[in-house]
């Protein structure tokens, strides 16, 4: 596990975070500035520092953000990757899919809410009028239901009596 301890603002804590994602790694981020008590325990751990942020890595201290890189570059020890499970539905669908397709737009979101969206080319006209395409589509199903929903919707005894 990574602990990044940082401050609101930090560019070097932004980009510990950043990796972290990039790598799929376990972390924690703990922003310093919520609670002052975080940095005397951190500075009882590590001793004084000047600068943040300062990471852990499985509980030893590693540094800033370039002790995080050095880590991740010489042992690859921060590999605490999540295990991957069996397939899920998006992995069996897509491997339905396989060489089936000249080309490919997959939107997605993954488990924090981010919205990912890959290209199988780089036509960037293709996947904006796919995205764009898309979103109608969408339009137009949520319309749709509206509609659905107020002709299903029975008259309460108020809307009887206004009329």
């Amino acid at each position: 596990m990574i602990k990044i301890y940082g401050t609101t603002g930090c560019p070097s804590g932004k980009q510990a975070v950043w990796l972290c994602k990039a790598k799929e790694l376990e972390y924690l981020y703990i922003d310093m500035m919520e609670d002052p008590k975080t940095m005397d325990a951190l500075v009882s751990y590590i001793g004084n520092f000047r600068s943040v942020p300062q990471i852990l890595v499985n509980e030893v201290h590693v540094g800033g953000f370039e002790g995080l890189v050095n880590t991740s570059t010489k042992e690859n020890s921060m590999s605490d990757k999540k295990e991957k499970n069996a397939p899920s539905a998006v992995d069996k669908l897509l491997d339905e899919c396989k060489g089936t397709m000249a080309s490919c737009v997959v939107a997605g979101m993954d488990d924090k809410g981010n919205v990912i969206v890959r290209s199988s080319m780089s036509n960037l006209p293709f996947m904006h009028w796919m995205l764009n395409r898309s979103v109608f589509e969408l339009g137009l199903f949520e319309k749709q239901n509206i509609a659905n929903q107020n002709e299903k919707t029975p008259e309460s005894k108020v809307d009887a009596e206004a009329k």
